[in-house]
């Protein structure tokens, strides 16, 4: 009978934690340059952009956006007499 300690290696729990977290960062990563890609489309089409009821821009809108889990923003596209879009808010939506 082998009475030798055993070794636990935890370095594949780790390796699979690190993976997941990457895949995680990469997935927010891409949503952010997606929306600031989109945010920008808007922006040359001449629609405002809003952040909490202030002017903003597509790089801090994507950021807030994506930066933190508790946070999330909520799209208000504010219409003109032609029903056309003139201005998007994205605001700040409290847990209550």
């Amino acid at each position: 009978m082998d009475t030798a300690p055993q070794s636990h290696s935890t370095t594949g729990n780790n390796a699979a934690y690190g993976q997941e977290g990457g895949r995680t960062i990469k997935k927010k990563k891409t949503r952010r340059e997606n929306l600031y890609r989109e945010l920008q489309e808007y922006e040359k089409a001449g629609i405002a952009l809003w952040l909490n009821g202030m002017p903003s821009t597509p790089r801090e809108i994507a950021k807030a956006c994506t930066i933190g889990e508790e946070d999330r923003y909520m799209r208000d596209y504010i219409r003109d007499e032609e029903d056309g879009i003139k201005g998007i808010g994205f605001d700040m939506i409290k847990n209550v």
